[in-house]
């Protein structure tokens, strides 16, 4: 069949007019048909041309791309004291790269930020590579910048714990506003917030801190209502919040000459600005095997392995386990009773610094089936075996895949069955020639002692007869003696007297069902001893 072709169309802007789409294709032969969906100016869309009847050609598609960018925010440093030296930084994402921004959607760039801008309301603008445009208002307002003296502290804390740097403050009296730059490396930490400010401070505020991260530079900027703000000596101003990136040391320290402090008359104070330092520790470096969908009955074993060379101790919790130490934890067999999360805690022992791996252990239950209540079943009967109902899958010894299966022969029967969740479960079964052993002894002694005290026969095993019939006679040829019960004897006694001792005939009947063997025909005659 012929592929039809068409020029490419597009791409377009959200919003724009888009032309129908041709309904002839370009090939040397045009293709006449019909697209679908609709034409949509909203989203890319994958467009269907199915050709007419009768023109031995297949169905193509086209992909028109709608594509604009958008801007997300535009963030904004205030100008300070009425100076023409606002910042803005256009954020934006989508579109068609490279992206370029504008103030005055007349001079374009590449870059994001915009400085040298005047109190008041701007628009920004981002322009994709198709000329697709977005804009957004944003407003520069004023402040009075200035310094505050203070004192960073020298903390430690672990890689993998929350990093907060106390700054303090002293001969913090009657302070109208301030700006701070604090310098740290921003390979071992980076700012993640400004917390716990000193309610006195905070109160007093114009507006919240303003707090701008510029590469390895936290710039933090404050001013208070009309007037001015004092805090006792000794406070804490605030609390930098860190995160640690990598273990080692930073000290933080102040850009001096850029760090001003203004009285509510405008001058600036002398300053001291005492640097601090952070110590972030290397948390535990492990490895974790472990986790997975087992069935019940299965094993498995949870191993954390040690990357580095720290000295570690292990904790584990879970389902019904709980501080559990070492660096494994077995299963063996798997419960359902076992499904569930586990949080393994692994911590230096020199510094105190954990990590905690979580890890999801999966138990589907296995089936549990029987196809005999016992281990063996007498052969040469027909045996109907049945593995259950509600299975996905049986398998047989024999390859049979059905629920039931019907057994006579001698051998072992066996299945394996599958549910849903694909755990297995095994049952089987022996089928032996079945055999009665009935054995007769030929003396027995009544009396007191509990030793040979009745006569009948010894049965072994679990074959019995289906009847039986046991006639005990004397010499004379009178039967002295009846019993259908092979498993009680003749006690050697006649009409409640003894019987004398000497030779007594026996006739035993017996009847078995026919796949049932047995040692002796029936009947079986001899002769028993009395003694006394």
């Amino acid at each position: 069949d012929i592929i039809p072709t068409f020029d490419a169309i597009g791409p377009y802007c959200i919003g724009a007019t888009i032309p129908e789409l041709p309904t002839s294709s370009t090939n040397f032969i045009p293709i006449t048909g019909t697209w679908n969906p609709a034409i949509d100016n909203t989203v890319t869309t994958e467009y269907t041309f199915t050709p007419d009847a009768g023109q031995c050609a297949t169905t193509t598609t086209l992909t028109i791309v709608i594509s604009s960018p958008t801007i997300i925010n535009i963030e904004t440093i205030p100008a300070t004291n009425g100076q023409a030296d606002g910042i803005a930084t256009i954020i934006a994402s989508g579109g068609t790269a490279p992206l370029t921004y504008s103030i005055n959607r007349i001079d374009w760039y590449l870059t994001t930020e915009f400085t040298g801008l005047t109190i008041g309301s701007h628009t920004g603008y981002v322009r994709d590579a198709n000329g697709c445009e977005a804009e957004l208002a944003f407003n520069i307002s004023n402040s009075i910048v200035g310094i505050v003296e203070m004192t960073a502290d020298i903390i430690e804390q672990c890689i993998n714990l929350p990093i907060t740097l106390p700054v303090n403050s002293d001969n913090f009296t009657e302070i109208a506003a301030f700006t701070i730059k604090l310098i740290f490396d921003s390979n071992i930490i980076n700012f993640v917030n400004l917390v716990n400010i000193n309610p006195i401070l905070d109160a007093a505020a114009t507006e919240p801190f303003a707090v701008t991260v510029i590469d390895d530079t936290l710039i933090l900027r404050y001013s208070a209502k009309p007037g001015s703000v004092t805090i006792p000596n000794n406070s804490r101003l605030f609390e930098v919040q860190f995160n640690g990136l990598a273990a080692g040391s930073t000290s933080i320290d102040w850009k001096f000459a850029e760090c001003i402090i203004t009285t509510a008359e405008g001058y600036a104070i002398p300053k001291i600005l005492n640097p601090g330092e952070v110590t972030v520790l290397a948390a535990p470096d492990i490895s974790l095997a472990a986790g997975g969908e087992f069935c019940a009955g299965d094993s498995t074993q949870f191993v954390a392995s040690n990357n580095d060379t720290q000295r570690l101790e292990y904790l584990w919790n879970g389902p019904n386990i709980v501080n559990k130490t070492g660096s494994s934890l077995a299963f063996n067999p798997l419960r359902v009773a076992d499904e569930g999360t586990y949080t393994l805690t692994a911590t230096n022992i020199e510094t105190g610094c954990p990590i905690d791996e979580n890890v999801t252990l999966l138990v589907n239950p296995s089936p549990e089936i029987s196809i005999s209540e016992t281990a063996s079943l007498c052969a040469g009967t027909i045996h109907y075996l049945d593995a259950g109902p509600g299975f996905e899958e049986y398998f047989w010894q024999d390859g049979s895949v059905l629920q039931t299966y019907q057994a006579s022969d001698t051998g072992t029967y066996a299945v394996k069955v599958v549910n849903s969740f694909g755990c297995a479960g095994n049952s089987s079964v022996k089928l032996i020639p079945c055999i009665l052993e009935m054995y007769v002894p030929n003396a027995f002694t009544p009396g007191d002692d509990g030793k040979n005290d009745t006569f009948n026969p010894l049965i072994l095993g679990d074959i019995v007869p289906t009847r039986f019939l046991m006639q005990i006679y004397n010499r004379w040829g009178q039967m002295i003696y009846s019993s259908n019960a092979y498993n009680v004897g003749w006690d050697g006694t006649y009409v409640g007297a003894n019987a004398p001792p000497g030779v007594y005939t026996y006739l035993i009947s017996f009847e078995i069902p026919g796949y049932i063997q047995a040692i002796a025909d029936s009947p079986m005659r001899g002769t028993v001893t009395l003694i006394r």
